[in-house]
Formats: C-alpha cells, structure tokens, sequence
C-alpha cells in the first residue's frame, strides 16, 4: 500500500492565540519532523495552544511517535499546550501499542478541544472504540515474506511441525540455503516433533552428544550464533560443526528456557551470512518460539487460565507484526542513506518512536585519539553529557564490547566515575546498546527513561538491539564509502595534474571554472543532488583533452579548421572515458556539453535551448568567462568588465539569458573591483 505524505492546513485561528491545524495523510519521520518545525514556529507567533486534527491520517509509524513525544514535550515546556482530536481507530491503534495515550490530551471534537484548552482541563473524553484490523503491510522484502508466512500459519493454527516446515523450506527458498535442521530440545517439544530438515541433508550427520554439546552452546549464548565467530574456548564445538557445513545456529529460547535449535548450512553459490541476516534471523527465532508456545496451551485450550494465555500471545502476536513492522522500515530508512550525518538522525527518531522515550544520544569511536565521542542527539541532553568522552580501554568500553544485551545504568554503575553516574541520572538515561560491527565496537547508544515513567519490555529491549546491529551495518557501509569517495577523489585530482602538466597555462582552470558554477548554482537553487553533479561535472569538464595531440593542445595563435575540429573532439573523448568509470550520467552530460549553444550551433550533437541540461549551461558561462579572463599562448587576459559583456552580448545565442543575468549580478557584487 503505498504510503501519502503528510499534509498540514490551518483551519482555524481564534482570536485568543489557539490555531487548529488538519493534518491528511501518512504521519511518518518526515511528516513528525514537520511537525516539530511547525510547533517552533507557532511559538515563535505566539500561538502557545495548538489543535491537531487526526481525522483525515491514514497511519502513524512508531518510529514518527518518538519525534512527536519529543516535540510536544518541549513545546510544553515553553509554556505551550497541544491536544489532538478525531483519532481514527488504525492511529489510535499506535498510541495504544506504545502506550501513550495517557500522555497526550485526546478529544472527540474541535469543540471539547478549544474548551480544554481555555479552561485549562486535564481530562481525556475519548471513549475507547474496538480496534480495526491490522495495518496492511507490502511483502516486498525477503525476510518481510519468511515472517509473514510464519505469522500466517501461527494465525490459522496449522499443527507446530507443520508452520516449522514451512519456516524451514521459506528460509531455504528465500535466502538459497542448501540445508537446514531443526532440533527440538524441550521434553514437549520431543514428545511431539521430531528433527525436521529441509535441503540437501547433510547436517543430519551431527550424532547425538554433538547434538547435545551444541545445545549447550545455544544455551549458553542465547542468540544467533555464527559458526565461524566462534573463539578458542569452543574449538570443539567449532570443529564439530565446520564437519558438516554449518554456518548458523540459532537458539529457539521460550521462557527463558532452550525448546530447540535450528541449524543453517551454506548458502548457495557461496553467499556469506550478513550482519543484516543475523538480526532478522534473531527476530525469526521469537517467532518460532512464539508458535511453540502458543502449542503449548492448546491441548487445554478449554480452561480459563489457558484462554487469558492465549489472549496474551494473540497480543504478542500483533506486536510482532508490528515490530516487523518497524525493523523493516528502519532498515529501509536506514539504508536509504549513505552520509553519516543522515543515518544517525533516522537511527535517533526511529528509535525514539519505537522506544516510547524523548531522549537518546550516540557516541561513535574517534580511532585517532582512541576515545569515543559524542555525534548526535534527539531530546533534551545537557552539553555536559554532550562533552563527556570515553576512553577505548575504560572498564566501561570494555564490558559493553563483551556484552550481548543491553545494560541498564543501574545495574552498571562500578563501570562509571561518580561523576558520570550523577550526569547519567541527571539526563534520565536508563539503558546502553553498543553499536558493533564484525566484533568491532563502532559506538554505543545512551537511551532515557519512557515518558511513562515505565520499565522497558523485552519485545522493546529485543527490538533496539535488532536497530543497533542495522546501525552498525549502515556506519560501516558509510565508512566504505568515505574510504572510496576519497579514492575516487584522489583519482580525479591525479587525472587534473595529468591534464595540467601536458597543458600549463590550463593550471587552475578546471578549480576556477568549478568554484563559478558552485555558486551560480547555489544561486539559481539548484538541488542537493544536483550541486554533487555540478562539483564533479565542471572540475572533469575539459578532462578529454588528455587525449588531444600535444601539438594543437600547446599550439600558439589560432587553429586551422582541422585542428580546430581536433581540439573539439575533446567533449566526446571525456565523456567516454568518464563512461567507463561508471560515473552518474549527469555529470557525463556537463562534460559532453558544456560547449553546446542554446541557438544550437553548438558541439558536439547541436543541441539547443532546454534540450541542453541547465548544468551544462552553467559550465559553459563560467567556462567561457574563466577562458577569457585568463592569459593564453595567443592572447593576454581580458578586464572582467570586458569579459561580462561578452556574456551579456551572447545571450540568447551561445548562453542561457537568465543565467547570464544571474552571473553578471554573481560577479558584479562580488568584492572585487571590476577593471
């Protein structure tokens, strides 16, 4: 179902400074950060008492409720006061399962809402209405389909071997495993389930008190373990399974006790096991110990006590789906950005909304100086927090790169200074997840208390490790492309010194023209995305001279027709050996047309007007002003002013006329004195 972005309106704005707002849509992180803009600004009006109006949203994530927790927090605490009114039942659905609904003032109508808000009333007069169906959720993920075809076969009750099966052969297909075997360890799971394979069968050759020493390792580490982690302490165990190919097992841990154990082989064509894998596999393991529980209780399904059990599990149902929910669009999220800068503030809001919290901060390591610092916050966090650092061998850092859970401050304080305990108090902080990749201790997390003044579950605690080991897959994916942007850097500048050292008086061109068309392109708007085009664009765009005879390239005075046509081939020379570089084509474009014309007596196609991308048009004004303000072999430099009004003569010929406008104005209130 494909989600609406979030509209806001103002409907009403009554004279004793309370505004109405009509929100329509799909609230999600950027509509709630849209929100948070919109409640600053009505403070900054005046308007201190806002209504917002639910009736025509179509969904809240959870992820978008941390940011609305955080904003409506701080909002009262400059004195101001939000109520919200017609919450549709799939929203209110959200607020239930977080559990907030007690911290927002919630109204039937704009009516009750005005009068509350003048009267200064506390109370809620929402009556509870039933609850709608489940939000409809798109199967367009691998591990979205294993889950939901699980949770299917839990929902229509299907025998336990059976929905097992079907896990089974769905991880197969899904993932290419070549095989998988399911051990049941419990003595109930034993009396009614035996091994269950799935594949091509040779982990079937574990014998029995192999069987039994793996089960005490699955015991021992209580969640997904990858074979080839595994230290000297298990090499026996490590040796056993290496035997039969197995790569993965994971625990299936219901009650705090083992019921089972599922083996993973390779993957086919020799695929690894991602980190992303091992988190999904980890929540498809609760599943699967979700569906052996709830068999459990069938056999006395007739007793009240197992009927209000099975109500429980029928909730702990939904909050899995909905968890699945949110693992999947924070992996979406998450992904979907490269800076780091970006993923850490989707990491922030996404787990804030899941968590029910309005506060998190995020310390990453700073390899240079062996210390982690701080990089980014959501809610209140005092700057005395915000400059705290931790040092790589502190008892601290060293517990957390050992520990596979969270840790709750109060539980941890011998790990701390006085000093630290007393800020960490001070900024409610109540837990710390470290963000790991690949055994490596990248970061660590510090979460704040619930609004509700609540413990967190575990469904929540499982739920933010799940996050952080997607965070440590995106940090890591964004240090690799650091790593290769300053390659491809690196490249880009050896192939300029190329350029320049076969042409001289060509020295600085390149940067020149690259800093005019930053910003010309700054100055007309252009876009985040566009601007990258444009930086790599203008500083390649005369890169195919490389390849034009050294002869004409250093010739003095002016070209016979010949040599003219060979220096113009230099546009179609840079653009395909930039080709094969693989770069975006838009940068391609600018190098291909930066001497196109707009009365399309150009090179090299004769294109003209908006056929010519606007980039390209911006190189070719600063290109052509860079040229001629600059000394050549076959001529001295032109005064600016003079170079200006060759521009200003060539528009609507060579040059776009607005642009030229744009750049004239640039240059004409630049500093510098215009000869």
């Amino acid at each position: 179902m494909a989600m609406k972005e979030l509209n806001i309106d103002l409907t009403g704005e009554l004279e004793d400074g309370i505004s109405v707002f009509a929100l329509k849509g799909t609230l999600g992180i950027e509509g709630a950060d849209g929100l948070s803009q919109l409640f600053n600004a009505c403070l900054k009006e005046g308007h201190t008492r806002l209504v917002l109006n639910f009736k025509e949203v179509d969904f809240i994530s959870s992820a978008a409720m941390g940011v609305l927790l955080s904003s409506v927090g701080d909002f009262r605490k400059k004195n101001g006061d939000i109520v919200l009114i017609n919450l549709p039942n799939r929203v209110k659905k959200v607020f239930k399962s977080l559990d907030v609904m007690d911290y927002f003032r919630i109204f039937n109508n704009e009516e009750d809402a005005v009068k509350a808000l003048r009267d200064g009333l506390p109370e809620e007069l929402v009556a509870e209405e039933e609850e709608e169906e489940l939000y409809m959720r798109e199967n367009i993920s691998i591990y979205l389909n294993v889950m939901t075809n699980i949770l299917q076969s839990i929902s229509d009750f299907r025998p336990l071997n059976e929905t097992i099966e079907l896990a089974l052969n769905t991880l197969k297909d899904q993932l290419s495993i070549e095989d998988l075997l399911f051990i049941p360890i419990s003595a109930y799971l034993k009396g009614i389930v035996e091994h269950i394979s799935a594949g091509e069968g040779y982990l079937s050759s574990l014998n029995t008190k192999e069987m039994e020493n793996i089960s005490k390792l699955s015991l021992l580490k209580k969640s997904v373990i990858e074979v080839s982690e595994l230290g000297e302490d298990y090499e026996n165990e490590y040796l056993c399974l290496l035997k039969v190919d197995c790569e993965i097992i994971i625990p299936i841990i219901s009650n705090r006790k083992l019921d089972a154990i599922l083996l993973l082989g390779r993957r086919e064509l020799g695929a690894e096991y991602k980190a992303n894998d091992i988190a999904m596999l980890d929540t498809i393991s609760r599943l699967i110990a979700l569906a052996i529980r709830l068999d459990s209780f069938k056999a006395e399904a007739d007793s009240t006590e197992t009927k209000e059990k099975l109500a429980e599990l029928n909730a702990e149902l939904e909050r899995r789906v909905q968890e699945l929910e949110t693992l999947y669009i924070a992996t979406r999220e998450l992904s979907s950005s490269i800076e780091l800068t970006e993923i850490l503030r989707k990491f922030l809001i996404i787990t804030v909304g899941q968590l029910g919290t309005d506060r998190a901060i995020i310390y990453l390591i700073k390899k240079d100086e062996g210390k982690f610092v701080y990089k980014n916050h959501r809610g209140d966090i005092s700057e005395e927090l915000r400059n705290m650092t931790f040092k790589e061998d502190s008892h601290f850092v060293k517990a957390l790169l050992k520990e596979t859970d969270l840790i709750k401050i109060e539980e941890a304080r011998s790990l701390f200074s006085p000093k630290q305990i007393e800020l960490l108090r001070r900024d409610k902080i109540d837990l710390i997840v470290g963000i790991k990749f690949k055994k490596k201790l990248l970061g660590f997390v510090f979460i704040g208390e619930k609004v509700t003044g609540k413990d967190y579950s575990e469904d929540e605690a499982n739920m933010i490790f799940s996050l952080s080991l997607q965070l440590g897959i995106n940090i890591s994916n964004s240090e690799l492309f650091d790593e290769l942007r300053e390659a491809f850097n690196g490249t880009i500048r050896a192939l300029i010194f190329s350029l320049e050292a076969r042409d001289p008086f060509t020295r600085g061109h390149s940067e020149n023209v690259t800093r005019l068309a930053l910003r010309l392109g700054e100055n007309i708007g252009l876009g985040k995305e566009a601007m990258k085009n444009l930086l790599i664009g203008s500083i390649l765009h005369d890169i195919g001279k490389i390849g034009v005879s050294e002869y004409v390239l250093k010739k003095m005075g002016s070209y016979t027709r010949e040599e003219e046509k060979e220096m113009q081939k230099h546009v179609t020379l840079g653009y395909n050996l930039l080709k094969k570089v693989k770069l975006p084509q838009k940068v391609l474009d600018i190098v291909r047309y930066h001497h196109e014309r707009v009365d399309g007596k150009g090179y090299p196609d004769g294109l003209k007007g908006d056929e010519i991308p606007i980039e390209a048009k911006i190189v070719s004004i600063c290109n052509s002003y860079s040229s001629m303000i600059s000394k050549r072999r076959h001529r001295d430099a032109l005064p600016k002013s003079k170079a200006l009004e060759v521009l200003i003569n060539e528009k609507g010929k060579q040059f776009d006329p607005e642009l030229v406008d744009k750049f004239v104005k640039m240059i004409s209130e630049d500093n510098e004195n215009i000869e």
